[in-house]
């Protein structure tokens, strides 16, 4: 169950309709509609032991919190938790058995003591980290035959980004037979010939932790889409905020940025970076978190104080954690477990 905290709950109405695409399914084509509660977060900056390089993905391993940097000397920089600011490193780049060759940022999946990450040598590895120790537990052939880009291990197939043509947005690979399909047929909310579809539906995923589903934020359109694993539209959203912040307007690759950052996800919801911001205007002071449901329902708007992109929540302790934007030495803290209620 998703509660809210009444001290600092605002109402915020998101003006729209509902769409309903057929009378037998109506909620798989949707505009947002009602009203959204909505927290303003006040942030703590907190002093790290160590300096980030480049940081490009920030996740929760039970009590660990592991950043990874794919430029640095060790991949990993592992936080135990509770948070103390103390870390240490972890991971090497070569061909050795505990080794990668080059990790898909995009596929990184904790899944409670361990991680999954799809590497370059074509294999989908399950991954430990204990003292500064780097566990490959295991190793599976994902066979998508494609660079990997986004692959995820889903629950009867592997599926990735489909960078083969222009009208399919992922493919998928039988876990059983090994036969690769492509499925889920691009939408078409720009101009035709704008770009290559898979730039202009530039998107942001994530797979349920069963393996069903997979949500995806679109990164030049506020657009959500939930898709079973054989690619199934099951929701298909659009946020409308008429005549409010944020106005919704058409956008197009080359004028607005709505979702940035890989999502966080449990069981029940979905954590999301929403930058809502058109290209070449001044970056926004705040930041916006939105929480969703798996049924495709925004639940709740989180809008931090603090500017960052890349960030986790900790649903275990409702610790939000994120990386400030031009700040090697801090890291961004809020406690959101006076808004966050454990699942019931």
């Amino acid at each position: 169950m998703f509660k809210v905290s009444k001290r600092k709950t605002v109402a915020l109405a998101i003006i729209g309709c509902a769409l309903f695409s057929c009378s037998r399914n109506p909620e798989v084509k949707r505009i947002i509609d009602g009203v959204v509660p909505t927290d303003s977060i006040s942030m703590r900056q907190v002093e790290i032991g160590t300096e980030l390089l480049m940081p490009e993905n920030i996740f929760v391993v039970k009590d660990k919190l592991v950043i990874y940097q794919s430029k640095a000397d060790n991949l990993f920089t592992v936080f135990p938790l509770p948070f103390t600011g103390h870390s240490y490193a972890a991971g090497r780049t070569g061909r050795g058995p505990d080794e990668f060759i080059r990790i898909d940022v995009r596929s990184i999946v904790p899944y409670g003591d361990v991680f999954k990450v799809a590497d370059a040598d074509g294999m989908l590895k399950e991954v430990a980290i204990d003292s500064g120790r780097v566990d490959v537990i295991s190793k599976t052939k994902m066979n998508l035959n494609q660079p990997y880009n986004g692959a995820f291990e889903m629950k009867d197939c592997y599926i990735n980004m489909n960078l083969a043509d222009e009208k399919y947005e992922y493919v998928i690979s039988d876990k059983k037979t090994g036969e690769m399909s492509y499925v889920c047929p691009y939408p078409d909310w720009a101009s035709a010939g704008s770009s290559a579809n898979i730039a202009t539906y530039m998107k942001y995923t994530v797979p349920h932790p069963d393996g069903d589903r997979l949500a995806a934020f679109y990164t030049y359109f506020r657009k959500v889409r939930i898709i079973d694993q054989n690619g199934k539209i099951l929701r298909d959203i659009t946020l409308d905020f008429t005549g409010g912040t944020g106005a919704y307007e058409p956008a197009t690759a080359s004028s607005y940025n709505a979702y940035c950052f890989y999502p966080t996800a449990t069981g029940d919801y979905i954590a999301v970076n929403y930058y809502d911001q058109k290209l070449n205007e001044p970056r926004k002071k705040t930041t916006e978190i939105q929480i969703w449901n798996w049924d495709g329902k925004l639940l709740h708007r989180l809008i931090c104080d603090k500017q960052f992109m890349r960030f986790t929540i900790d649903f275990d302790s409702g610790i939000l954690f994120a990386v400030p934007a031009y700040d090697a030495r801090h890291l961004y803290i809020a406690d959101l477990s006076g808004i966050l209620a454990a699942k019931e």
